[in-house]
């Protein structure tokens, strides 16, 4: 899925640990290849080509990660959106690459209103379709679906829950910054959670926004610390507003914590679109959610079920 994936997880029973760990990479090979739009013969990729025709019949699983995929759609007022891909490609610098796909901060102009205008038209969430018989369909050619905003937290949540019938005591998926974690380190201690403040790294170093213990809880961040371009002296991140068709401006680093990797990592994305006051008052809605917002001013927010700096959750 164009991410690092690092696995760790611990078991009494001899061997019972390594024989995890290699299922659960397997795993992730088997939803590589059924999810990734790098794949030109994963299902999504096939549902994208027969856009506009026929619905494609599909595994169980794509089908309901799918559905769930139009039901945050609609939770989220449009703001997490899984057919942003058309409208990805206008953002197009550099030698033809996305300007996500280049340095940090590089210097590139915003795509013509009428390009964005054109691409709109080929998005919008809530006309996939999740028919009967296991059968998807895109209703308009061009469409496309691209899970980059909820694939890596939906393959961690499922290499945590194949450990989890293996009997393994704990363990944690670190999907590319997404945590997801379940039972206690061998010593006994909680999985430690930390996050970053969005311009650290080397020779910068930063205060971090947040470190708490992470027991049985999935944390995603999403921000603009290594994907941004500048356009005139304005920063713009590299996600976009499915619904102006801008990149988004302003927010810096959005993380969120809930019982799923899934969710954490789609509502990550989507509360970077609806801001502070409306993604704040969403959250407070879920249970067992909370989530922690820094903007360009470096003004922070935190809401729902927030852990506390001393705080275990």
């Amino acid at each position: 899925m164009g991410s690092a994936f690092h696995v760790r997880c611990w078991a009494d029973a001899p061997g019972l640990a390594w024989h995890a760990l290699r299922e659960g990479l397997d795993l992730l090979e088997q939803l590589e290849a059924e999810l990734s739009t790098f794949r030109p013969d994963s299902w999504i990729s096939r549902i994208n080509a027969a856009a506009g025709g026929e619905a494609i019949a599909v595994p169980a699983h794509v089908h309901g990660l799918l559905q769930r995929c139009v039901e945050l759609h609609h939770i989220t007022q449009g703001a997490f959106d899984p057919t942003v891909g058309p409208l990805k490609d206008v953002y197009r610098f550099c030698k033809g690459r996305p300007a996500s796909e280049n340095a940090p901060g590089m210097e590139a102009p915003l795509p013509a209103p009428g390009q964005i205008r054109e691409a709109l038209a080929l998005v919008d969430g809530s006309a996939i379709e999740c028919l009967n018989g296991l059968r998807v369909r895109l209703p308009r050619a061009g469409m496309r679906i691209g899970l980059e905003a909820i694939g890596k937290g939906y393959a961690a949540d499922r290499v945590v829950a194949l450990w989890k019938d293996f009997g393994v005591q704990g363990g944690v998926v670190n999907a590319a910054g997404d945590l997801a974690a379940f039972g206690r380190r061998p010593d006994g201690e909680a999985w430690t959670a930390v996050v970053p403040h969005p311009d650290a790294g080397p020779g910068r170093p930063m205060p971090e926004l947040a470190r708490f213990a992470l027991l049985d809880r999935c944390l995603a961040t999403s921000g603009d610390s290594e994907q941004h371009f500048h356009t005139s002296g304005r920063r713009w991140s590299h996600n976009l507003h499915p619904r102006t068709g801008l990149p988004l401006e302003g927010m810096r680093s959005v993380s969120v914590l809930s019982p799923s990797a899934e969710l954490s990592d789609a509502l990550a994305t989507a509360l970077g679109v609806l801001g502070p006051d409306v993604g704040l008052d969403l959250v407070a809605q879920m249970p067992q959610t909370g989530a922690l917002m820094l903007d360009a001013n470096g003004s922070m927010w935190s809401g729902g079920e927030w852990p506390s700096p001393e705080g275990e959750t």
